[in-house]
């Protein structure tokens, strides 16, 4: 047990002790599906710790194991917290600990948190991978190096083909967290008008218009990069990825994101474009040494991956 929780006497006291007792009206809740706002501390603790425990501290763990472990706090919820001597298990208690401290919430609101997490698991059990949810969290978070990431989502629409599944299922299942949270600001004026102007452009003048006004304008041109992508337009996704990375030759966040979209699909070009981050990365005196040394690594992981699937 973490000791965050060094001033709760473990083998004294259980979850039952620490959560509050039902009532009628929460007795009638049947799931928390549409209510995930106003339980997002349980399920996000639920959550991330689970992800972060496996790309962190132990990359074996399964989807199966993971219910084990859920299943087993649901129903020993009376039993003290050292019962739990799992890792992962350990973890979460102390984690959760915090959480009902902070927002207490009643024994069946508790159980219906992990039912929630059990669902998403069972979820892409289909999937026909034994940590499928793990991977999933873990993209959903944004936890991976861009390497894995770009694995993921080509599973995904490998998937998506074999299956037949829908565009609106497979778009679902590549939206992150940090997605649905710019979703929810408010866009700037300037930035409206911008988007605005460029979709009332035809292909001919959204090329031109993108090489004359980036990088302020870098989000767009991605967009544009897989809507062209979409499309099967290669030549044209080619030649302006080209433009840009001749015109902004030292723009490092130009290059990482070139590498991320080619990576999938063109590996040996996705290498040159990681290369090139490199060399651009080495120039920006903004990012302190350490994190530098990080996004480096992450980049030469990524360009040791495009050689595995070159060679």
């Amino acid at each position: 047990m973490d000791d965050k929780n060094a001033m709760i006497a473990i083998d004294e006291i259980s979850l039952m002790d620490m959560l509050e007792p039902d009532n009628a009206i929460i007795m009638g809740l049947e799931s928390l599906e549409d209510k995930e706002d106003e339980y997002s501390q349980y399920l996000g603790t639920f959550e991330y710790t689970i992800a972060y425990y496996y790309y962190e501290r132990d990359k074996k763990i399964t989807d199966r194991e993971i219910i084990k472990l859920l299943t087993d706090i649901k129903y020993n919820l009376d039993k003290k917290l050292n019962y739990f001597t799992h890792p992962l298990g350990s973890e979460l208690i102390a984690n959760l600990v915090e959480v009902i401290e902070d927002e207490p919430i009643t024994v069946h609101e508790f159980k219906l948190a992990i039912d929630y997490v059990l669902t998403s698991i069972d979820n892409r059990s289909w999937m026909s991978d034994r940590q499928a949810y793990l991977k999933w969290i873990c993209y959903y978070f944004d936890i991976n190096i861009s390497a894995d990431d770009a694995r993921y989502v080509k599973r995904i629409k490998r998937l998506g083909k074999k299956y037949d599944i829908s565009l609106e299922m497979i778009e679902s299942l590549l939206v992150k967290a940090k997605d649905l949270e710019d979703e929810d600001e408010d866009l700037d004026p300037e930035q409206v008008a911008r988007i605005e102007d460029f979709l009332a452009l035809d292909d001919d003048e959204r090329f031109d218009y993108l090489v004359d006004n980036s990088p302020e304008n870098l989000d767009i041109f991605m967009s544009y990069l897989f809507e062209l992508e979409e499309k099967g337009e290669f030549e044209i996704m080619q030649k302006l990825a080209k433009r840009f990375s001749k015109k902004f030759g030292e723009m490092f966040t130009l290059h990482l994101k070139l590498g991320d979209f080619f990576f999938v699909s063109h590996p040996n070009i996705a290498r040159g474009y990681y290369d090139k981050a490199l060399s651009a990365l080495e120039k920006v005196d903004l990012i302190p040494d350490d994190l530098k040394l990080e996004i480096s690594e992450d980049i030469k992981n990524n360009i040791r991956v495009c050689d595995k699937i070159n060679s």
